[in-house]
C-alpha cells in the first residue's frame, strides 16, 4: 500500500527537494516542522534521509490512507492535497522513524481531525502528542501562542 508510481514520484521529488536544499545550505542536523502536507514531506525526509532531520515537528498532518479523512467541507477544500498524496502512506514505515518527534494537532481541526496525530504519536517511536485545545488547522497562525512554548521546549530538550 502507498508505493505506487504516482506516490513515489512525488514523495521523491518532494523529499529529495528538501535533502537538496539542507545540503546546498550545509545545514547539518536540522529541526524539519511540517504543517499538513509539509508535514507528509518531513516524515518522508526522516524516512529516507534520517541525517537530515535531528528533530520533527509535525503539525496538523496525517498518515495518509489509513488515518482520518477530514470532514465534508474541508474535503472539499484539500481535494488537490489528497489527489497529490493519493496512495501514500506513512503507516508502513513510523516505526523506522527513530528521530524525535513533536505531533502537534487542533483539537478541532476539520482538515485533519485529531485522530490522526494520535496515530502518528502513537507510531513513532520517539513522539509525543500535544493537542491545541479548541485549535483548528491554522493554529500556528491562528494562536501561535497555544504551541510556540511547547515547540520550544522540545527543541531545546536534550
Amino acid at each position: 500500500m502507498g508505493d505506487g508510481p504516482r506516490a513515489r514520484a512525488g514523495r521523491d521529488r518532494g523529499g529529495g527537494r528538501v535533502a537538496g536544499v539542507g545540503a546546498a545550505a550545509r545545514v547539518t542536523a536540522p529541526v524539519v516542522l511540517g504543517h499538513s502536507f509539509g508535514g507528509g514531506l518531513a516524515k518522508e525526509l526522516a524516512y529516507r534521509a534520517p541525517e537530515r532531520a535531528r528533530r520533527l515537528v509535525l503539525c496538523a498532518t496525517w498518515p495518509g490512507p489509513g488515518g482520518t479523512p477530514p470532514r465534508s467541507m474541508a474535503a472539499l477544500m484539500l481535494a488537490g492535497q489528497l489527489s497529490a498524496t493519493a496512495g501514500w502512506s506513512s503507516l508502513p514505515w513510523l516505526h523506522r522513524v527513530s528521530e524525535p518527534a513533536l505531533v502537534a494537532a487542533g483539537e478541532d481541526d476539520p482538515s485533519v481531525p485529531l485522530r490522526n496525530g494520535r496515530v502518528l504519536a502513537a507510531r513513532l517511536p520517539d513522539a509525543r502528542l500535544h493537542v491545541v485545545k479548541g485549535g483548528g488547522h491554522l493554529f500556528l497562525l491562528d494562536e501561535p501562542e497555544s504551541v510556540a512554548g511547547v515547540i520550544r521546549d522540545f527543541l531545546n530538550a536534550p
